[in-house]
């Protein structure tokens, strides 16, 4: 009762909320310009970085992939990665850790054009996040970076060639 006489009934219920799976997410820069034949390093002002919002525990293993189709790449380090596919310092791998390694390999991450090309690349970067927290099974992101390879003016090479000639023969 209040201090009015009235009475109050005072009920109890419970409230049960379901983990949803997010997605994870990636963020880059739009594009990036190198010149053929050199090397982009992403970190500082072009880093890519990685997220989940659903990461309880940081042993949840995550799946990173990375590929290019005109050149290579070479992860900073691959301290507790698994490697699925491919290899590092190659143009594409696939590598399973936590969310902390994850991130660790792709600071500093290296690309580098193939030999004497220039044109167009793009780097895809895909989080999976293997579906480890709440409904709606695995979820991945997938953002691209361009990147431009602009032609060089290579320096002409000369190799040195001796040839015997005979007098009278005709040389084709």
């Amino acid at each position: 009762t209040s201090g009015d006489a009235k009475v109050s009934n005072i009920a109890q219920i419970s409230i049960y909320v379901t983990a949803v799976n997010d997605a994870p997410i990636v963020t880059v820069s739009n594009s990036e310009t190198i010149n053929e034949d050199s090397s982009i390093v992403f970190e500082n002002t072009n880093a890519i970085t990685l997220g989940d919002i659903d990461i309880i525990n940081s042993n949840q293993m995550l799946d990173l992939t990375l590929s290019v189709e005109n050149g290579k790449l070479e992860l900073a380090q691959n301290s507790g990665l698994t490697i699925l596919e491919g290899n590092d310092n190659s143009s594409k791998i696939k590598v399973q850790g936590n969310l902390s390694n994850l991130q660790n390999a792709i600071d500093g991450l290296k690309y580098t054009s193939n030999q004497d090309y220039n044109g167009t690349d793009a780097l895809i970067v895909k989080l999976n996040d293997n579906g480890n927290t709440g409904e709606s099974g695995i979820l991945e992101s997938e953002q691209t970076i361009n990147i431009t390879i602009n032609a060089v003016n290579d320096a002409p090479v000369f190799t040195s060639q001796v040839d015997n000639v005979v007098e009278g023969v005709i040389i084709n």
